[in-house]
């Protein structure tokens, strides 16, 4: 079952550290540049090598962030949950 979101992106921006700062017009401004996904369990938001195309804010749920180890296994690079950003770092660096 998919969650709701019951508040405006802007709303939703200005409750996060990194935005707490910036006033209504900065946060709209912000808010038109963001895109909601819903993502199903076991869904892949984005693999390896590909290109950052922003950073992201997980609003409910989990995100198992791992990459592929060479026998096929997982190997867990961070667990994100409600609240949490992640991806900033390859925004910011321009790379995958």
């Amino acid at each position: 079952m998919m969650l709701e979101t019951r508040h405006s992106i802007p709303e939703i921006l200005s409750r996060q550290r990194l935005f707490r700062g910036l006033d209504a017009a900065e946060l709209a401004r912000l808010a038109r540049g963001t895109y909601e996904y819903r993502i199903s369990k076991n869904e892949a938001l984005f693999q390896k090598g590909d290109t950052p195309k922003g950073m992201h804010l997980v609003i409910a749920g989990q995100i198992k962030l791992f990459l592929p180890a060479a026998n096929g296994a997982e190997m867990i690079v961070n667990m994100v949950g409600a609240g949490d950003v992640f991806g900033e770092e390859a925004v910011l660096s321009h790379k995958p």
